[in-house]
């Protein structure tokens, strides 16, 4: 693997299903600019999520390391990806490496452009809860990358301002919108037919308030996670019209709580969703429960509130917007809460609209791919930074 490239090399780097999803629309932008090449590089981080990533979106990596192994640990995965990256990065010796986000996978690429010299674009940076325990690892991985970032694409003016109080150089700042949306506005209109069975036949049940449940992060496992099975059990309780749904990561501290549910049949218990089956869950469900991130940004679009199982989040714009409340795990609020808002739904005009969403209006890609491609090359080609909705 030799570069004889003379247009500046861009190297994007993925892991996880959260990165593709967010990065092939930049590779995709990248790739329709004059004057730089791109390689796109999947470290396989997530191998088993993201094989079945989505139909909307091609994702053809032009190198794949596959170093997902059995029992890793976070040593583990950031060492591998470290030295493998290193060899990459020595022999194409590109002129930019992108990065998306909070996972060990950007993380490791962040270190070997610092180490290598070479400039650090940052996609999703400035997301913050200030507390670097919660979510662990995450907001110290996205911390450190954002020291060590060269360009950084905040998705908001909030996280733009975050930077800004760090002491990041403001004109390294781009506000650019969250390229989830450019991704959501791609594969939603391709999404058709329910791939999990199971999944259809409750999606089909219209008398029913259905509600998504996520909830699989490190500080919600023990007491925190029996204390969200608990608030579920209430909630249908509470009202017999309320279903769950509930795909199961496969991390053990998860599945093996699932006895505290108990054996309830308006409680589903799913194997992990394809990305097009949760978007197609997303356009039925009146509420979504979670304690993970990525999908506080794609709700918005589908008219849905998010209860957020969490003490904090990195994505206050919702909660701003209205479009989110956090709860944590006190399970009195989080089913009280649970039945506000469902006796508040109202269905949206549109079953699927981005410009509603505060987090992005679908051309974030181009924007990104416009700057780098402008700085590395000097031909002046930047759109305006995203105003908000």
């Amino acid at each position: 693997m030799t570069s004889r490239r003379k247009d500046p090399h861009i190297l994007v780097v993925v892991g996880t299903r959260p990165e593709v999803l967010k990065l092939i629309p930049v590779i995709d932008a990248l790739r329709e600019q004059e004057g730089v090449q791109s390689t796109l590089v999947f470290t396989g981080q997530h191998n088993s999520l993201v094989s079945d990533t989505v139909q909307g979106l091609i994702f053809q990596p032009d190198v794949s390391l596959d170093l997902m192994s059995e029992d890793q640990n976070l040593y583990d995965i950031v060492n591998k990806c470290m030295l493998q990256l290193r060899r990459i990065v020595q022999e194409l010796r590109p002129q930019c490496i992108i990065v998306q986000g909070d996972t060990a996978t950007a993380f490791a690429a962040s270190m070997v452009a610092f180490m290598e010299g070479i400039p650090l674009g940052h996609v999703e940076a400035g997301l913050r809860s200030h507390n670097n325990k919660e979510p662990f690892p995450e907001e110290g991985y996205r911390r450190l990358i954002d020291v060590l970032a060269s360009f950084h694409f905040a998705p908001t003016e909030m996280s733009a301002q975050n930077l800004q109080r760090e002491g990041v150089r403001k004109e390294s700042i781009h506000i650019t919108g969250n390229t989830i949306v450019d991704a959501l506005s791609t594969i939603v209109p391709k999404c058709r037919t329910v791939q999990n069975p199971e999944l259809s036949a409750i999606l089909k049940k219209t008398q029913s308030k259905l509600v998504l449940l996520t909830a699989h992060r490190r500080e919600s496992f023990g007491e925190p996670l029996v204390n969200i099975f608990e608030a579920v059990k209430n909630l249908t309780l509470m009202d017999p019209e309320v279903e769950i749904i509930y795909p199961v990561h496969p991390n053990p501290n998860v599945s093996e709580r699932l006895k505290d549910l108990g054996d309830n049949d308006r409680i589903h218990l799913l194997d992990p969703l394809c990305y097009e089956d949760l978007l197609l869950t997303l356009q039925h469900v009146h509420l979504v429960m979670t304690d993970s991130g990525g999908i506080q940004e794609e709700t918005p679009s589908f008219g849905l509130h998010t209860i957020v199982l969490r003490n904090n989040t990195e994505r206050q714009e919702g909660v701003a917007a209205g479009v989110a409340t956090i709860v944590g795990t006190d399970k009195d609020l989080i089913s009280s809460t649970a039945m506000e808002k469902l006796k508040a739904y109202q269905p949206p005009r549109e079953m699927f609209d981005v410009s509603v969403n505060p987090y992005g209006d679908g051309k974030a890609s181009r924007r990104i791919a416009d700057i780098v491609a402008s700085k590395l090359t000097g031909s002046p080609r930047i759109t305006k930074d995203w105003c908000g909705p």
